[in-house]
């Protein structure tokens, strides 16, 4: 199940930046603990959830950007990485909230507002490298759709 590479990958990425930034890392799977805090990434930080909302709206983007252009198809694989980059991103910046303030903290106030950040983010990565791409090939980045 994608979900559970998408855990599993992510648990990885977290403990390598946990381990470059100097701190003291345990992993075994999907759960580690840092700095002797106890972090379990949960089916629910697989990303699974604002995937398809990601995936949707990054297609539009792709398509509104480029067009019906072989660069299109080949950024609709791009954007599964993208998603998965922006969700690393939260899940670290929730393990260095819960290591600096407390886990509670991290998990109660911030974590919503976490996903919301990773949906910003991706959709900012996605704008930027479509942007580039539209103008790299000479298109205009303005599409009609037709409905």
């Amino acid at each position: 199940e994608i979900g559970g590479y998408f855990r599993l990958s992510g648990a990885c990425a977290v403990e390598w930046f946990l381990h470059l930034i100097g701190l003291n890392v345990h992993r075994e799977g999907v759960q580690m603990i840092a700095q002797g805090l106890p972090i379990q990434i949960t089916p629910a930080c697989s990303g699974l959830n604002a995937l398809q909302t990601l995936l949707l709206a990054g297609s539009y983007l792709a398509f509104s950007h480029l067009g019906a252009t072989a660069r299109y198809g080949l950024n609709l694989v791009l954007l599964i990485g993208l998603a998965w980059i922006a969700n690393v991103v939260r899940i670290i910046l929730l393990c260095v909230i819960g290591l600096s303030t407390s886990a509670e903290f991290a998990m109660g106030t911030v974590h919503p507002i976490s996903g919301i950040l990773a949906i910003g983010l991706m959709f900012g990565l996605c704008h930027s490298l479509f942007t580039l791409q539209a103008k790299r090939y000479g298109q205009s980045t303005r599409r009609e759709v037709l409905v």
